[in-house]
């Protein structure tokens, strides 16, 4: 389990059926390399270490996706690959695949200006990654289009993103579970009363409000939802903006 929080129910469930569990910090362990030396560049370390089930990693890449929070991801992943006992892990080829992962919708970079982001985070605890991946990139102003379903915390996850949301610029998604303009409206002045609020007939001129808003060193994120992303992402293709790769 990467995830410590939910350990308390898995480990119970995984006796039951007579698996062994697996936690991070307790039978696997990882973290970011020592700090570099003072006097030095004093950006988060890029690299990472990962120690379990005979894994012995000293300066794996940190990944290609943004966040910290996919240190746990990555670790759990290769543990759990290295408990399959099918193969044993290459460090270059691991390194390699760390450094060209891609997950769309996951703090997503749109291709062009101005500056653009998507990410999937419709709860609390992806809000309060979204927030710390933020700052630790000192990514300056956001303008944040959002657009939730009614049945998730929409307070919670606006107030996790309140210290580094600038604007906000508010959509609906469709009945019945789409969260109304309203219901967004009333939960994002809740969590941030002094926070200009924008509200929109629809997520393309939500999200094309937020990008004409974005300010020198910021950018726009929308997010809120996997139907937010799709949407947001569908414009983008149909504009011919997003990169797709090779």
């Amino acid at each position: 389990s990467a995830d410590s929080p939910s350990n308390a129910l898995i480990v119970p469930l995984a006796h039951a059926i007579g698996a062994t569990p697996w936690l991070a910090q307790h039978d696997y362990h990882f973290d970011l390399c020592a700090e570099q030396p003072a006097g030095a560049d004093s950006q988060l370390s890029s690299h990472w270490w990962l120690r379990g089930n005979k894994i012995a990693f000293e300066s794996l890449p940190v990944p290609a996706l943004g966040g910290l929070h996919q240190l746990a991801n990555a670790a759990a992943s290769m543990i759990a690959f290295s408990l399959l006992g099918k193969a044993r892990l290459n460090f270059e080829h691991t390194s390699a695949a760390l450094l060209d992962v891609q997950l769309m919708g996951r703090i997503q970079r749109l291709s062009g200006a101005p500056q653009r982001f998507v990410d999937v985070a419709h709860n609390p605890q992806a809000a309060a990654a979204l927030a710390v991946w933020a700052q630790q990139h000192r990514c300056g102003r956001i303008d944040a289009m959002c657009a939730m379903y009614a049945d998730k915390d929409l307070y919670g996850t606006a107030c996790e993103l309140r210290e580094v949301v600038q604007t906000w610029h508010l959509a609906a998604l469709p009945p019945p579970r789409g969260a109304s303009l309203e219901q967004l409206q009333v939960a994002v002045l809740r969590a941030s009363p002094k926070t200009p609020v924008t509200i929109y007939p629809s997520i393309a001129q939500a999200w094309d409000g937020a990008c004409a808003d974005v300010a020198q060193g910021g950018f726009a994120l929308g997010f809120g939802s996997f139907e937010t992303v799709r949407e947001i992402l569908r414009l983008e293709s149909a504009a011919d903006r997003l990169d797709t790769g090779p």
